[in-house]
């Protein structure tokens, strides 16, 4: 087995091609990690760094020029962050598996399709979780393979890779195929089963074991898990179909703790296990926790490697069925046939009583799930940034309302469906953590919603106008990114913290020709070219309706925070808004006239009249503007 760093080899194997679609299992989710660390390697074409900030502000970018592949991530609805949501658009489910009363189970998958232009996809089966322990720091084991058109298209029969597909998206909402799922499922029909791939919802993987053992007769059996329960039952299978020499690594973490209960070792060691150690003395002495998941069966001439998900636990071998009888996680791996191999554990001699077992209790909290959390309500939310409404939809009514905990003050869940208007308060909240949270008696539960019109979520934070104006004024795309990462280091800071506010130390003077010069220059940027095109269309749709550093939405509430400070005045406020409205949304309802349009027609008319009802507020505070502005607005649409 080589030794790789995971997201150096996926970038390799992505080697700079367009990324069209890209689908992720995994157990356990972190959105930050997965944001920051994994989506840059699906858009190579741009340059990400360590900044969320400077990459939440990027990634939009990225969606105005078309640059973000199709996503759609899976995870265990219990095992996710519940600190934080996805902060970007792409497709997030989280998997409450069907399971028998008193049955814990898991969605368990660690697994990657990633669709390149021109077909290929990049298989990735692994034991690594979207989390930086999965990724950097754990002892994991991946299998990364390249998936070739090598048929003709199928069109009834499908492969095993389609058939997990299908049947992990029906375990979600309506059964329906994302449009990453579909694009990925479509290029599937070009490729034949090799014979490599196993996913529980097919077969179990102990009727895969048996008919390895029964083909191969194995002399040797070799398990690497960091978690072992239900191993009596497992011990005695693989005895009974002729399994004689069983050799377990030890499961420790860099702490030297052993993930089992001391019982449990020593009855498994009276069961005729060898407990082992690494061969490779380099793996044996790094301090990383054990998180790989093994089996290894050699022959005569003939070693199998079946690495991915599949832990040494009673759910992990059984075979998922989507039924309220369910016992069974879901798993997935990747098997390889080769010649004869060396082994890859040694036996140990070794003293129990020096050893530091871990309580069944410490054990699960390691890897399964909180069962207090699973009494949570089956409940899914739309957070509509563009309307400012979150929905809610609820199989079954809840006997008792169910309040929100920091959002919607006075506002309870009590119908099946549902929709509320949210408050500024809530749009800000939500902007800094989309995380929905609901109380329940003494406990607290968390839900991602799926997140509409992300484009125009507030980033979070304010700076100064002036500051925008600048992106305004520069002419090609590294300049601009330079001052994105410029400002995003200023609002980090020291603390790792976004401050309430960080001023631009630029200078006011001159500020009315630095703010009419800015705004010439976008609106000959947005208007001066020709409008038929499809890239012009989304600059108008992106510069007028998005929250970016450069956009006008973000600009205004830059504007506005220096009014209520006292640095401009309501009549300087009130002539920029004017601009706007004449200038640039007027004008951009008469470039979106087409019925596909519509939906961004709408959405300019809607923030068109905000700013027009906001700029009469203003109007009426200034001694004799109500009769002159008629005749500014006149002269602005010359």
């Amino acid at each position: 087995m080589d030794r790789h760093i995971l997201k150096e080899q996926l970038r390799d194997a992505i080697n700079g091609k367009r990324v069209l679609a890209a689908v992720f299992y995994s157990f356990t989710f972190d959105p930050h990690f997965f944001e920051d660390y994994v989506m840059p390697l699906l858009v190579p074409s741009r340059t990400f760094s360590d900044e969320h900030i400077y990459n939440n502000i990027l990634w939009r970018r990225c969606q105005k020029e078309g640059l973000i592949p199709h996503i759609t991530v899976y995870c265990d609805h219990f095992a996710k962050d519940s600190t934080m949501a996805p902060t970007l658009g792409y497709q997030m489910r989280c998997i409450r598996l069907p399971a028998k009363n008193g049955a814990l189970v898991n969605f368990h998958p660690k697994e990657s399709y990633v669709l390149l232009e021109g077909g290929t996809i990049l298989h990735l089966n692994c034991s690594a979780n979207l989390t930086a322990s999965g990724w950097c720091e754990n002892i994991e084991t991946v299998s990364l393979r390249k998936l070739l058109r090598n048929s003709r298209p199928k069109i009834t029969r499908k492969n095993f890779y389609q058939g997990t597909i299908n049947a992990i998206a029906g375990l979600h909402g309506n059964g329906m195929l994302s449009i990453a799922e579909e694009l990925i499922e479509r290029e599937l029909n070009y490729i034949d089963d090799d014979g490599q791939y196993f996913c529980n919802t097919e077969k179990s993987f102990m009727d895969v074991m048996d008919k390895l053992i029964e083909q191969h007769r194995p002399h040797l059996l070799e398990i690497i898990s960091p978690y072992m329960y239900g191993e009596a039952l497992l011990l005695g299978h693989l005895n009974k179909h002729g399994v004689g020499q069983i050799r377990c690594l030890i499961p420790s973490l860099k702490t030297n703790e052993i993930l089992l209960e001391k019982q449990v070792f020593l009855s498994m060691r009276d069961k005729g296990v060898q407990w082992c150690g690494w061969t490779d003395v380099k793996i044996s002495g790094e301090a990383r926790n054990l998180h790989a998941k093994v089996y290894r069966l050699y022959s005569e001439d003939v070693t199998i490697t079946i690495t991915g998900s599949v832990n040494f636990t009673y759910p992990a071998w059984s075979y998922f069925s989507s039924d309220t009888d369910n016992q069974a996680n879901i798993e997935s791996a990747i098997i390889y046939i080769e010649g004869a191999q060396a082994p890859l554990l040694v036996p140990r001699d070794i003293n129990e009583d020096e050893m530091v077992f871990l309580e069944k209790s410490d054990i699960l909290t390691t890897e399964s799930t909180d069962p207090g959390l699973r009494n949570a309500p089956d409940l899914s939310f739309i957070l509509n940034w563009t309307d400012g409404t979150l929905a809610y939809a609820l199989p079954k009514a809840s006997k008792e309302p169910i309040p929100f905990k920091s959002i919607l003050a006075g506002k309870q869940i009590s119908e099946k469906k549902g929709k509320f208007t949210l408050s500024d308060r809530d749009i800000s909240c939500l902007s800094k953590n989309a995380l929905i949270e609901i109380v329940m008696g003494e406990n607290v539960y968390s839900y991602y919603p799926l997140q509409l019109g992300v484009e125009c979520r507030p980033l979070g934070f304010d700076i100064t106008a002036v500051t925008i104006l600048r992106f305004w004024m520069f002419e090609d795309i590294e300049q601009v990114e330079n001052l994105s990462l410029e400002l995003a280091n200023q609002l980090t800071g020291e603390s790792g913290e976004i401050g309430d506010e960080i001023e631009d130390q630029i200078s006011l003077l001159n500020e009315f020709a630095h703010h009419f010069t800015a705004l010439n220059k976008l609106e000959g940027r947005l208007f001066g070219q020709h409008l038929a095109g499809r890239a012009a269309h989304d600059d108008i749709s992106y510069y007028l309706l998005s929250e970016n550093l450069e956009t006008v939405p973000f600009y205004i509430n830059g504007l506005c925070g220096q009014l209520e400070r006292h640095l401009v005045s309501h009549s300087f406020v009130w002539m920029v808004l004017q601009v706007l409205i004449v200038r640039f949304y007027d004008r951009s309802l008469s470039v979106f006239v087409r019925k596909e349009q519509s939906k961004v027609r709408r959405s300019l008319r809607q923030k068109r009249n905000g700013l027009a009802v906001y700029a009469l507020s203003l109007e009426k505070k200034v001694d004799g503007l109500p009769e002159k502005s008629q005749w500014v607005i006149e002269q602005l649409k010359k």
